[in-house]
């Protein structure tokens, strides 16, 4: 991997890991900040060391804390083990060092952001190690049983960053482990369904998206009612994906939910969307740009703005799209279980009818597609 340089390191603002020296790593965020991440093994373990934010520490000064823990490791001394960090200064070094592992922007900012809004009120600025069980109680309690997935992500995630101070030294034990579920209330065991329109009310919900006056929201909704995609994979859709040829829209695993390829057939209406959109298109390639920042993403937040002017929100989420697309191909249609959960993206069958079957079904799907293309045109 070739290294980068001082003048480069300042212009690159597109995410990942940029090589600088043996060890040392430019980390780009979603957000286009910078740091410094220093890839060592310790006592056979991989770590991420984070070395400050870029340009408040300089290239020159990145390259001097890197080589000297090196000159540490190589004498036996664990960096890691100098200070004991706060946890806001832990779960920042975790994320940093999760982060390659996320499957979308959306998910990188949103394992942040809920430690922000729940977590750093009540533990921001404590020391891992004086963190304890009340602590966690303290902040679960007012929403263990009214926000409950909120809840368990918060939990979850304060989990991970006290197991990764324990590898490191940091803390002896974790607080928010099961030792904690003594003390906490029942959790309510009801699965939140997403809210969804009865589909006969979609040919109307289509004419109202039409008057969104933000151009990307507008086609990105209606992109999303055209393929029956989750939000993620329509907001965060690129040009190189569609190929016009076979009308077909080629989702990577790397962006789909069960990490597998998924082709979407384009009806008619899809690919007007797409033509509409020709005019967004810049140097990210994506298809639904960010009115604010053209070269990320459009938030599911701006979805959700849309959904609330149109009157809509109450009623249906961007997900519940597809809830509502799955009643109709059942009540408005003979086309097979199987085919209407493929389009969907859904698995299907056990582990063994999922060796034999080699096909998408793609055919099929498409004839489904056109088929809920023209229930929302002519109703």
């Amino acid at each position: 991997m070739r290294k980068l340089n001082a003048r480069e390191c300042r212009s690159t603002t597109k995410p990942g890991f940029y090589r600088v020296d043996d060890t040392l790593y430019l980390y780009v965020k979603p957000s286009g900040r910078k740091s410094w991440v220093q890839r060592v093994v310790i006592d056979g373990r991989r770590h991420n060391l984070g070395l400050g934010s870029f340009p408040v520490v300089s290239l020159d000064k990145a390259k001097r804390r890197a080589f000297e823990n090196r000159v540490k490791i190589s004498d036996g001394v664990n960096p890691l083990r100098g200070s004991v960090p706060t946890f806001r200064e832990a779960a920042e070094k975790v994320h940093v060092a999760l982060a390659p592992s996320f499957r979308s922007e959306q998910h990188t900012r949103d394992w942040m952001r809920i430690l922000k809004k729940h977590a750093y009120p009540a533990i921001e600025n404590v020391p891992v190690d004086r963190i304890k069980q009340q602590h966690v109680m303290d902040l679960l309690k007012p929403i263990w049983t009214t926000k409950t997935e909120t809840a368990r992500r918060v939990r979850q995630r304060i989990k991970t960053v006290l197991d990764h101070c324990r590898v490191d030294g940091h803390v002896r034990e974790n607080v928010a482990d099961d030792r904690l579920n003594p003390a906490l209330p029942s959790m309510p065991k009801v699965k939140e369904n997403f809210r969804a329109l009865d589909f006969r009310e979609m040919p109307d919900a289509v004419n109202r998206i039409r008057s969104v006056s933000s151009l990307p929201a507008r086609l990105c909704m209606l992109f999303a009612v055209y393929t029956a995609a989750r939000s993620n994979e329509v907001r965060e859709a690129t040009w190189d994906e569609i190929d016009e040829a076979s009308s077909t829209w080629e989702i990577p695993g790397e962006r789909m939910k069960n990490g597998k390829p998924h082709r979407v057939p384009l009806s008619k209406s899809a690919l007007e969307v797409l033509k509409d959109a020709r005019p967004l298109r810049n140097d990210s390639n994506l298809i639904f740009p960010s009115l604010m920042k053209p070269r990320h993403p459009m938030s599911s937040r701006a979805l959700v703005k849309n959904l609330e002017e149109l009157g809509l929100a109450d009623k249906t989420t961007v997900h519940g799209f597809r809830t509502s697309f799955r009643t109709w191909a059942s009540e408005r249609t003979d086309i097979p279980r199987e085919v209407c959960e493929m389009a969907l993206a859904h698995t299907v069958g056990n582990a063994v009818e999922q060796a034999y079957s080699r096909s998408d079904l793609l055919e099929k799907r498409t004839s489904l597609m056109v088929q809920w293309d023209e229930f929302l045109r002519n109703v």
